[in-house]
């Protein structure tokens, strides 16, 4: 009887990322550097268990920026939202889709390389328009976002009014500014109520 060729295991990124405590930032790192063997099927990452195995045992090279076996540095939220500018909601929003990973015991902690990793989604850049008003006409000629989409925005306070003028809504540009880099960096579509519950 001929003997069947194994062939190599293949688990989801979120799935690796818990079984081995290792950061989902770091193993994406580790595929684009071509330590960890990766693919995309049906829509989701699949890494090769064998190699996520190794990085494990053995730890990534530096150009990874991780050593595996290093002790995480954890960090909570609210010490997160105000050292890296990312609003609780945001974060909350990431821990949810699984993109930072987060450690129970007594107390929630958030493993900080995972929330360095997404530095990209500061509010930092947008200081410049805070308590800007803008129109919703204004908004969606300016950020492509439907007034309609801005409206409800504003109802259900995912981003702040800064006047009316008898009829007329002014919204905080800095927060629909930051609504669409969430849409942008985080494949989210607007107005289909997936954007975090507050984006300040």
């Amino acid at each position: 009887m001929e003997a069947v060729a194994t062939l190599p295991t293949y688990i989801p990124l979120p799935e690796a990322a818990n079984r081995y405590g290792l950061s989902e930032a770091a193993l994406r790192r580790a595929v684009e550097d071509g330590i960890i063997k990766g693919g995309v099927f049906a829509n989701q990452i699949l890494l090769s268990e064998e190699d996520v195995r190794r990085v494990k045992r053995k730890g990534m090279s530096k150009s990874a920026t991780i050593v595996a076996e290093a002790p995480a540095k954890l960090i909570s939220i609210e010490d997160a939202a105000r050292k890296y500018e990312i609003p609780v909601g945001v974060l909350e929003k990431l821990i949810k889709e699984h993109l930072i990973r987060v450690r129970n015991n007594g107390e929630r902690l958030l493993f900080e390389e995972d929330v360095q990793a997404m530095q990209h989604l500061s509010r930092t850049k947008f200081k410049h328009l805070e308590n800007k008003g803008i129109t919703l006409s204004e908004a969606e000629e300016r950020y492509g976002i439907p007034t309609g989409t801005t409206s409800r925005w504003a109802q259900k306070k995912k981003i702040r009014v800064v006047k009316r003028v008898g009829r007329r809504l002014y919204v905080n540009e800095a927060d629909v500014a930051y609504a669409k880099l969430l849409g942008e960096e985080l494949g989210m579509r607007k107005g289909k109520g997936i954007l975090p519950d507050r984006m300040y």
